[in-house]
């Protein structure tokens, strides 16, 4: 088997809409503005760890936090204000992901790498 044929069929297996719905991949999937896609698929990603419902549970809870916008939540320091990222190692990462969006433009536009 080629590794065209071999993407192509885990294509058809994974990029269907009833594994997403019961798959992480989901939570970045809800927004369209690409910084808000970004932030939710970096953040969903660094609590992806253990089984998929503890983690869709983890990250709804993660995502209902941060309301409509995951890049307002971070910009706009709402992560300070969440008790549970405060106490634990994430809030760091969370801080480091201010200081680099802090001093740019609010038009700024990342490159996501597909």
């Amino acid at each position: 088997m080629q590794l065209k044929d071999l993407l192509e069929e885990l294509t058809e297996k994974y990029n269907v809409q009833a594994f997403i719905d019961t798959d992480p991949v989901q939570f970045p999937r809800r927004f369209s503005r690409l910084q808000d896609v970004e932030v939710s698929a970096l953040l969903t990603s660094v609590i992806t760890w253990g089984r998929r419902d503890m983690v869709r549970r983890d990250a709804q809870r993660l995502h209902e936090a941060m309301g409509d916008s995951p890049f307002d939540f971070i910009i706009e320091g709402g992560w300070q204000r969440w008790r549970i990222l405060r106490a634990t190692c994430t809030a760091l990462f969370l801080s480091a992901i201010y200081s680099l969006f802090a001093g740019r433009c609010r038009g700024f536009t990342p490159r996501i790498i597909l």
